[in-house]
């Protein structure tokens, strides 16, 4: 699996489960199976916050890697692992556990919803006409948005310049370097 840089908090999570995370160190084309969430939902509210859930579509792309991405390659002992954390549509992966919280958007279920999370608008009634289509417009906009997952399935084995990612601290401190 690739990894966005914005991943990089999940880096020592994977690393404290025995998962071998890989770092790009130059510029690489890599197949992958991408993730656009059409719907990112709000589910319950368990162990201090909100689960989520997202349904997406998938592609098959030619992603353009630069330095920073991770790789996570599931031939590893721990491969059911990261394919169950890194599958967006299974029901315990990373986007559930609130780890790309600040990279995924809830999106809004009616018009209503998405007017007031946009302009925190108690009631519809309280806009002009005028000032009512433009925000229809905007909200629409905003429910059919698409979002790039930052989690994608590598379809074949790259062959580009990585290394391994290693603790900085040998003793198990959770400190982290390339």
């Amino acid at each position: 699996y690739l990894l966005t840089p914005g991943m990089a908090r999940v880096v020592p999570r994977l690393m404290d489960h025995g998962i071998a995370v890989y770092r790009f160190r130059g510029p690489a084309s890599i197949e992958a199976e991408v993730y656009d969430a059409t719907t990112v939902r709000r589910d319950s509210y368990f162990q201090g916050h909100y689960l989520k859930s997202v349904e997406v579509e998938k592609s098959i792309e030619t992603v353009e890697v630069v330095e920073g991405w991770y790789w996570v390659p599931t031939a590893q002992s721990m491969g059911r692992l990261i394919t169950y954390l890194m599958e967006p549509e299974t029901d315990d992966n990373l986007i559930t556990w609130g780890w790309v919280d600040h990279m995924l958007e809830v999106t809004p279920a009616t018009l209503d919803e998405a007017l007031a999370s946009l302009y925190a608008v108690r009631s519809p009634e309280e806009l002009t006409p005028e000032r009512r289509a433009q925000l229809d417009e905007r909200a629409r906009a905003m429910m059919e948005r698409r979002q790039r997952v930052p989690m994608m399935r590598v379809m074949d084995h790259p062959y580009a310049p990585v290394e391994r990612v290693r603790r900085f601290m040998p003793s198990g401190g959770n400190r982290y370097f390339r």
